[in-house]
This record gives structure tokens, sequence and C-alpha cells, in this order.
């Protein structure tokens, strides 16, 4: 089992192990962080006070090799403490999948979290029969259920710490949650995940008489690393909002030479600079700004768009934001100033500013469908052109990266100044991906 070990410890760094290594080395992490408070650290053991609750996925997509490594890695680190309900540190453990009440497994939590007469891992196991210890207490599943529900484990957690349960006054509270969530079950919060994971995970930091930290620890890292949503590291406790933010370039560009006549047959050209916004923790709002500069000259006895000849700059912003889990709602605005000339590459350019606005709204139907409407405007104002309309459409994410809808466009025009033309109206298929 893969375990990737993000931290939400505001004095932490971010360590990334792998395999055994990433196992021995979350338990490494947790004696860094706790030994610094002690100078009794021995043997390679925290002598720190220190109150540890464990959550252990346990969903159907957690195979027999999985749970086994999991276990092991408790195992591990439970001999990384010395434990002592007074001066040393005390554990528990809960099992869960998408069950409303995760299962206790080890709670309170308790100085025989690790008896010293149990030893070795899954396989190999020595006991010594006495009813103590995470080796003779927690060798199967507890969880009946299938599903992976983050914010209902996460809940789970901060109840048991604000019911006492061993909680001690004066000691550090760090919760680990072990899961295999997907992308879908980490963003969505329908699925446990997304705001209603960073409802629960607030409770979480809140719980006990102190407060508690928290690591959480997923088996892939792709679900964690490449998500600009979750898991990013925070100057304080509280809850804060953190950018991240990309910019994205684009440089598109065509050239055609008719040598028959001796001339240039078209000549197309597209520069476009973005700047993307999408909030870390809580990822209801969502933004997209872009700069764009265009060159269109027509191909011969072709007239491609409104204009023969075009050169300009584009200006445009879109954002999206989730008024619920299930409605978001948002709109584009953008604003064209070009130069154009109704003469294939002859003539004087003259100046020409086209706007367009549209109003988007987006419904989470069922399973993984959408349905989604707008309202388009769009402005030519030397012309005086000036049209209006809607589109209806579906779309179904297929996965966390690509997604495949369609849908009327009851307008003549699409949604791009860059590539603006009078012959959108109709049926449509819409294939997104990002990579």
């Amino acid at each position: 089992m893969r375990i990737r070990v993000s931290t939400l410890n505001p004095k932490a760094k971010k360590s990334v192990f792998g395999g055994v290594g990433r196992k021995l080395g979350l338990a490494l992490y947790l004696v860094s962080v706790l030994a610094a408070q002690s100078a009794n650290a021995v043997d390679g053991q925290c002598a720190s006070r220190a109150d540890l609750w464990f959550a252990n996925d346990e969903s159907g997509s957690v195979d027999a090799t999985e749970f086994e490594g999991a276990l092991n890695f408790i195992y591990q680190v439970a001999d990384s403490f010395e434990y002592d309900a007074s001066t040393g540190a005390q554990a528990g453990i809960i099992g869960w999948a998408d069950e409303l009440q995760p299962t206790d497994v080890i709670v309170p939590i308790t100085e025989d979290f690790r008896d010293v007469d149990d030893v070795g891992l899954v396989g190999s196991l020595t006991t010594d029969g006495d009813g103590k210890g995470v080796r003779e207490l927690y060798t199967a599943r507890v969880s009946g259920s299938n599903g992976t529900r983050l914010d209902l484990a996460t809940q789970r957690l901060a109840y048991l710490i604000n019911a006492g349960n061993g909680a001690r006054a004066g000691v550090p509270s760090v919760a680990v949650i072990l899961t295999d969530a997907n992308q879908g079950q980490l963003e969505q919060a329908l699925r446990g995940g997304g705001g209603a994971w960073i409802k629960a995970a607030e409770n979480l930091r809140a719980a006990g008489p102190d407060g508690t930290e928290v690591s959480d620890l997923s088996d892939d890292d792709s679900n964690l690393e490449d998500s600009p949503t979750l898991f990013k590291f925070e100057t304080s406790p509280d809850i804060r909002i953190t950018i991240s933010a990309s910019a994205p370039v684009k440089v598109t560009g065509a050239q055609a030479v008719d040598l028959s006549r001796v001339a240039e047959a078209a000549r197309f050209g597209e520069f476009d600079l973005g700047f993307a916004y999408r909030p870390v923790e809580t990822n209801r709002f969502n933004a997209l700004a872009m700069v764009s500069y265009i060159y269109d000259l027509d191909p011969i006895n072709q007239n491609g768009g409104m204009y023969a000849d075009e050169k300009g700059v584009v200006y445009s912003f879109e954002g999206l934001y989730a008024l619920t889990d299930s409605l978001k709602v948002g709109g584009k605005i953008a604003h064209k100033r070009s130069s154009i000339r109704v003469d294939r590459d002859s003539g004087a350019f003259i100046d020409a500013t086209t706007d367009l606005r549209i109003l988007r709204e987006r419904y989470h139907l069922v399973w993984k469908l959408d349905a989604l409407a707008e309202y388009r405007w769009l402005e030519v104002d030397e012309i005086g052109d000036e049209k209006q309309g809607g589109l209806l459409g579906l779309e179904v994410q297929l996965s966390p990266n690509f997604s495949i809808g369609g849908g009327y466009n009851f307008t003549e025009f699409n949604d791009r100044l860059t590539a603006l033309d009078y012959d959108a109206k109709g049926w449509f298929i819409n294939i997104s991906g990002h990579f």
C-alpha cells in the first residue's frame, strides 16, 4: 500500500515517503513533531506526551494486500512511542467506510495501545494473548460497508475527542486518517469530500481541549499532489483560503502560400495568456482571466468569418460559483478591440468593438450527469449588430479528467471572440479533457 503524507500541522514541513519507507517515514515524522517537546526520546522512540487518533479506511476498494499494509504501518507507528497515561503517549483507532458511525476499535485512547510483548508484522505476529495492544485488538476489518465517506470518519474523530475518551488537556492531539479515496471522493461533497469534508476537518481541528493536528494519508499520490484544491499547507491552525494559480499560455499559428498566384493564401495567429484561480481548501469559486492576440487573414476565395482580415486583442473573464452542492452559477464577459478590413488583404483597417456576455447555470442531476443552461448577448458596436439567445445541454463527467456532453445552441454565434462566427446555431457535442 503506497502512503503519501500530507500534514496540516502548521509547523511541519511536507514529507513524502515511498513504499515501506513511507510508512516508517510517517512514524519518524510524528516522532520529529512531538519529540521536540521532550528531551527523553531514546532508542528511536518518542517520549513526549501525545494523544494519537487513527482512522483506517476499510472500504471495498482497499484490497487484502493494502489492508495488510495499513495494519503493518499502524503497528510500526505504535512502536515509535513510549506509552504512559501520565508521562507518555496514548492512542486509539477506528475503522471506517461509509457508515454513519464508524466502528470504534480501541476507544478510549489508552497507554495499552502498544503491548511490548507483542511484536512482528502481519504473517509473523507474536502476541501474549492478554487482550492488550493494537496487534491483538486490530487484526481484521471491523466495517461491513464498501463506500468511502471521509467526512463521516473525520467527524467521528472530532466527536470522540470532544467527548473526552482519554484526551488530556495540555497534551497535543494528532489525528491520522488513512484512505485510498479517489479524486471524486476527495472533492465532491455528495460523496463525502469537498465542502462536507472541509467542514468536518474544521470540527476536528477545533476538537479537544487544545485543538487537533491532522495528517491525511492517501494511497494515490496523484489524488493529492496534483489536485490544486486539496491539502495545501497552512500558516495557522485555522482554515484559510490559499490561492493556487496557473498561467496557461497558448500559441497557435498557420500560414499558407498560393504559388500559382504568388500570394499569401491565408494566415492565422493566436497568442493566449491566462490566469486561473482556484481556492485551495474550499473549491466553491473558480475563475479564468485571459488576454488573447489574434490575426486572421481569410483564405483566398473563402470568407471564414465576419471579416476578410482582422487583427486585435480579446480580454475575457469567466467564473463559476457553487451556491450549493448541486447548483453552480456564473458567467463570462469578453471584450474585443480589433481592426478589420472588409476587402481581403487590401484597403485600410477600421476599428471595431465587440462585447460578449453570458450567464451560466450548472445543476447536478443524478450520478455524474449535469444539466447546463446559458443565456448569451453579443454586440458589435460599429455595425450596430446585437444578438441574444439561449443554450441548453447535458454533460457526463466520465472521470476526474474527462467529460462529454451535448445540447442545442439557440443563438447563431459561439462563445469565443477569438474565433467568432455566425454559424453556431443547432445541435452540438462537446468533449473536454485535461491532463
